[in-house]
C-alpha cells in the first residue's frame, strides 16, 4: 500500500469451520490505528463482496493512508465467523517515487568555490510521493517531475544542510549551494548522543529530520569554538537511529519533524562522557 494516497483498498475474508463465507457484507465492520493511533471506524461503512468468494472491500480516504503503519481490526457480527485481513490486520505503507513528463536536475554546490558536491543526498516530494537520490561526481542529482511545487532537503557530511521549496513547469535544473561547516578540534568537549526514533507503536522510522539546539541557558560558547555544535541536525537511518554531535554536559532543544510536518519538541542534557544514549525510543 502507498504512503497518503487515494484509491486504496482494505481487503479481508470472512470464514468459519467450513470455509469462506460469502453474504456477510452487512455484517462485518473495520476500525483502524494510524502509526499507533487510536482506532477509528473507517470512512467507508459498506463493504463489498468480490463474488461470493468471501473475501470484502473496503475503500479507503487518502487520510486513512496517510501514516507509516495501519492497524487494521475487522469485525463481524455473525457468531462462528471469523475474519481475517489479507494479506495482514497490520500494514506498512510505501513511498511511492516521483513521476512526470519533465525533468529537473538538482545541482549541489559549494558556497564558497562553486565545485560541485558529491554524495549529497537530495529529497525532492509533496505531499503525496517522494524521492531521494545521491548526487554524482558532477554534483547531480535527476528526478522525473510533473508541473508544479515540490520541496526539498540537501543533505551531506561536512556541510550545512538545506530546505526549500522549486516551482516546475518544465525542464530545468536548480542550483544549491551549501557552506561547508568549518572544522575545529572539539573532541574533548563533544559528546555523541543517540537516540531511536520509532511512531507511537514503536516501529522504527527512516529519514525523520532531527536536530538539536543548544539552549540559551547553555549557550555561553566562546573562541574559536562559536557556531560548533550550537545547532546539530541529522536524519534517521533505515534503523531509526539518529546521532548528533553535541558539547558535554549541556541543555538542548530537541526538535523532531514528524511525517505529517508537526514539529516533536523535548529538552534533553547532554552527558559527560564520550557518548550519550537516550535508551528508549522517541515515540512521535
Amino acid at each position: 500500500m502507498l504512503f497518503n494516497r487515494p484509491g486504496q483498498q482494505f481487503h479481508a475474508i470472512k470464514f468459519d469451520a467450513n470455509g469462506r463465507v460469502s453474504g456477510q457484507a452487512a455484517f462485518a465492520s473495520v476500525t483502524l490505528s494510524i502509526d499507533g493511533g487510536p482506532y477509528l471506524p473507517l470512512n467507508d461503512t459498506n463493504p463489498t463482496e468480490v463474488g461470493t468468494t468471501g473475501e470484502y472491500i473496503w475503500q479507503l480516504t487518502q487520510a486513512e493512508t496517510n501514516g507509516y503503519e495501519l492497524s487494521f481490526a475487522p469485525v463481524t457480527a455473525t457468531a462462528g465467523v471469523e475474519i481475517l485481513g489479507m494479506p495482514s490486520n497490520v500494514i506498512y505503507t510505501t513511498q511511492p517515487g516521483l513521476v512526470g513528463n519533465f525533468t529537473r536536475t538538482i545541482v549541489v554546490i559549494d558556497a564558497a568555490t562553486s565545485l560541485p558536491i558529491p554524495l549529497a543526498r537530495v529529497r525532492l516530494y509533496t505531499d503525496s510521493e517522494t524521492e531521494t537520490k545521491e548526487t554524482d561526481g558532477d554534483g547531480e542529482a535527476t528526478f522525473a517531475t510533473a508541473a508544479g511545487t515540490y520541496n526539498y532537503v540537501v543533505r551531506v557530511s561536512g556541510y550545512s544542510g538545506a530546505t526549500g521549496t522549486i516551482v516546475v513547469a518544465g525542464d530545468g535544473t536548480t542550483e544549491i549551494a551549501l557552506n561547508e561547516i568549518p572544522i575545529v578540534d572539539v573532541s574533548a568537549d563533544t559528546t555523541a548522543l543517540t537516540f531511536r526514533i520509532s511512531s507511537q507503536g514503536n516501529v522504527s522510522l527512516a529519514g525523520i529530520a532531527a536536530n538539536a539546539r543548544l539552549t540559551k541557558k547553555g549557550s555561553t560558547v566562546v573562541g574559536e569554538t562559536v557556531g560548533i555544535n550550537i545547532v546539530e541536525e541529522s536524519t534517521s537511518d533505515a534503523d531509526g537511529l539518529v546521532t548528533l554531535i553535541l558539547f558535554r554536559e549541556r541543555d538542548y532543544d530537541l526538535s523532531i519533524r514528524r511525517p505529517n510536518g508537526t514539529i516533536y519538541k523535548m529538552r534533553i542534557t547532554t552527558g559527560d562522557g564520550p557518548s550519550t544514549l537516550i535508551s528508549a525510543a522517541i515515540e512521535i
